[in-house]
């Protein structure tokens, strides 16, 4: 991501009023967002992130014991199960960006049961 490009308040808010309102099995929600825009504090989720020294978002590889310590998780009864990292495309470092979209052919991705 760019650090130098910060994501704008009212895009964080949309982006989080989405998914409180994404639907849940019988509206029961069981998860908590947090949102963390504190520079120190991301650098040290960073830290825990990317383990296996791949990026991407959202972020399922990342040392859960680490984050949920850092955000404070274990005393409110909570754990860490994904990251999803916002920002903008750091263009200088994007190699993978002129390359085409690679996706497995519908047929080899779905199974529909009807």
């Amino acid at each position: 991501m760019d650090p130098s490009k910060i994501i704008p308040q009212e895009k964080v808010d949309a982006i989080v009023e989405a998914i409180r309102m994404a639907p849940t099995s019988s509206g029961t929600q069981p998860f908590e967002l947090v949102v963390v825009t504190n520079t120190d504090i991301c650098s040290k989720i960073a830290k825990a992130a990317g383990e296996q020294e791949v990026d991407t978002t959202p972020m399922e590889s990342f040392n859960p014991n680490a984050v949920d310590e850092i955000l404070g998780l274990q005393e409110r009864g909570l754990r860490s199960v994904v990251l999803m990292p916002l920002g903008y495309r750091d263009a200088t470092g994007d190699w993978p960006l002129p390359m085409g979209k690679v996706r497995k052919a519908r047929d080899k991705l779905v199974t529909e049961l009807n």
